[in-house]
């Protein structure tokens, strides 16, 4: 009996064990941007690599509704993850013909998600910025959607093709709203706003934006 329950014991925490890996990896890459969100200068500077601090404004583009929790945003990031109740022997503990005398355990199945954002308005200490772009990495931690939108949940589950009832999935939510003071870290340049007409080139007006690229992805976190 003795080594029965230290077997069930052992295979459960080599379970979690799986998923808990997943989670540092996660919490290592998340690390990784945000000393990067640290390490870059925080204010303008042409063709540069930057992050800057401001509260985000609506653009003329209509604005996006985050999937779970139908709330207007300009960039969210929403998760699923489907589970599957298996025994553990099964899945670990090959051979040991031990899998009747275990308890079923829920195991992650596969995790799915969608980034979107729209460009808005960054308000800055030293004049207004379009972050402009469609995706993004978003650190900004997920919030509790009370109550659940089940509807919600099920256009979301058949929209990423996950193939899995709402009740044995889970979901989390990042949003960046209107009014919500955020970092954005990403390539800043400036840009002619018109071309100037009668005034002449070097009188047109200019604008500052902060855009992406693959090695410097816009990156937004909580100011």
């Amino acid at each position: 009996m003795i080594g029965i329950v230290g077997a069930k014991v052992a295979v459960i925490v080599v379970l979690g064990l799986v998923g808990l890996a997943g989670l540092v990896r996660r919490t290592r890459s998340r690390a990784v941007l945000r000393a990067k969100l640290e390490a870059a200068p925080s204010e303008f500077e042409d063709n540069a690599v930057v992050t800057l601090t401001g509260t985000v404004k609506q653009l003329a583009e209509p604005l996006l509704v985050a999937p779970l929790s139908g709330r207007p945003c300009v960039a969210f990031r929403a998760v699923a993850r489907s589970y599957t109740m298996r025994e553990p022997g099964s899945a670990v503990l090959v051979g040991l013909a031990m899998g009747a005398a275990m308890k079923r355990v829920r195991v992650l199945d596969r995790e799915v998600e969608s980034v979107e954002m729209v460009p808005f308005v960054l308000a800055t200490k030293t004049g207004d910025v379009i972050v402009d772009g469609t995706t993004c990495e978003l650190l900004v931690a997920a919030e509790p959607i009370i109550p659940r939108k089940l509807e919600r949940e099920k256009k979301f589950l058949a929209a990423m093709q996950l193939e899995t009832a709402v009740r044995d999935a889970g979901f989390d939510e990042s949003r960046v709203e209107v009014g919500a003071k955020i970092k954005v870290h990403g390539v800043s340049r400036s840009e002619l706003a018109a071309h100037g007409g009668e005034t002449g080139f070097r009188e047109a007006p200019t604008r500052i934006l902060l855009t992406g690229d693959d090695a410097h992805p816009l990156t937004i976190d909580r100011a």
